[in-house]
């Protein structure tokens, strides 16, 4: 099975992953990077009141495949 690793970027810092996963496919791995930066976007963007996360998934070689960037904005009216 291809391996994938899944580097985090959150708040300008990066957390890279230096062991990486097997997945069968491409999609496979998409769908794990979209759940982890769901995770980590309500663990720790709401209490920070917003921001930013990206979870860049790299095959065995270390080049991208794709990134999934979740992003909240709160905006008080008062």
């Amino acid at each position: 099975m291809p391996l994938f690793y899944f580097d985090v970027r959150d708040d300008g810092r990066l957390f890279p992953d230096e062991e990486g996963q097997e997945f069968p496919e491409v999609a496979s791995a998409q769908m794990e990077a979209s759940e982890a930066a769901a995770t980590i976007a309500r663990d720790v963007l709401a209490r920070r009141h917003g921001g930013e996360v990206t979870v860049q998934v790299m095959d065995d070689q270390r080049e991208p495949v794709l990134t999934v960037t979740v992003e909240m904005k709160i905006a008080r009216m008062k």
